[in-house]
């Protein structure tokens, strides 16, 4: 449900993508047509989670990092994560080559 900032009454509409996560890989389900959001959804199917955002972010290296990490054939692979002052901190390397 969507309520307007001018305090008319709120209504449906669909997310401007659903990005589903699983097995490595990701698949984008849009809408055609049809009043939607300015924000999208990213599922991660395996872990039971969900991340909204704007479709650009959903899709960014950074969201699929640090929500969904370094899954199977993923060119990047986590090499340190630690907590500093309160604030999480990770580290992450790019794998040159084959990465299955």
């Amino acid at each position: 449900m969507v309520q307007s900032f001018d305090g008319g009454p709120a209504h449906e509409v669909a997310p401007a993508v659903v990005l589903l996560a699983a097995g490595g890989q990701v698949q984008s389900v849009e809408q055609s047509g049809g009043d939607r959001s300015p924000m999208g959804v990213l599922i991660d199917v395996e872990h039971a989670r969900a991340v909204v955002g704007t479709p650009e972010l959903l899709r960014s290296t950074f969201a699929r990092l640090m929500f969904l990490g370094d899954g199977a054939g993923s060119p990047f692979e986590k090499v340190d994560e630690r907590t500093a002052a309160g604030e999480r901190i990770v580290t992450w390397r790019v794998r040159y080559g084959p990465t299955g």
